[in-house]
């Protein structure tokens, strides 16, 4: 379904300059919406599992 619709979106004189950008949106859409739930659940999971940066790590971080 989602492919159909995307290819009614596309108009009939693109060129083969613009195919692969298309394409390219038509994947990040498709990866989009059957990953929608877990982006943020994963970057919640990084953001636990990460090791905690404390303000004198930055000060020693951006002196260097």
């Amino acid at each position: 379904m989602q492919l159909k619709s995307w290819q009614r979106a596309i108009p009939t004189h693109v060129t083969k300059w613009h195919i692969q950008a298309y394409f390219d949106e038509f994947c990040f859409r498709i990866n989009r919406s059957q990953f929608k739930n877990s982006i943020f659940h994963k970057t919640i999971e990084r953001m636990v599992l990460a090791k905690p940066m404390y303000q004198e790590n930055i000060k020693q971080t951006l002196s260097v």
